[in-house]
């Protein structure tokens, strides 16, 4: 995709002669624009998904109030009396 925009732009960048050329470039580059948004909102709508799949089994919600593998317990003393 990269590499079609590049060639796009190098080709907008020399004079093109005819007007059906220009046409055509132009219809290209649109071409390639609205592929892009394509693929963007793919993997937008993929990330949506897997947030949305993480919220149902409750992965996201930070700490579920159970002890994880690893935690420790802390305890805190009271000074001793003289």
């Amino acid at each position: 995709m990269i590499r079609i925009q590049r060639t796009l732009d190098e080709s907008s960048e020399h004079s093109i002669r005819g007007e059906t050329d220009r046409l055509r470039l132009r219809e290209l580059q649109q071409f390639v624009y609205d592929a892009q948004d394509a693929v963007d909102e793919y993997k937008f709508e993929q990330l949506r998904r897997r947030m949305e799949d993480l919220d149902r089994r409750g992965d996201n919600s930070g700490r579920s109030g159970r002890k994880r593998k690893g935690d420790k317990k802390v305890t805190f003393l009271r000074p001793l009396s003289d």
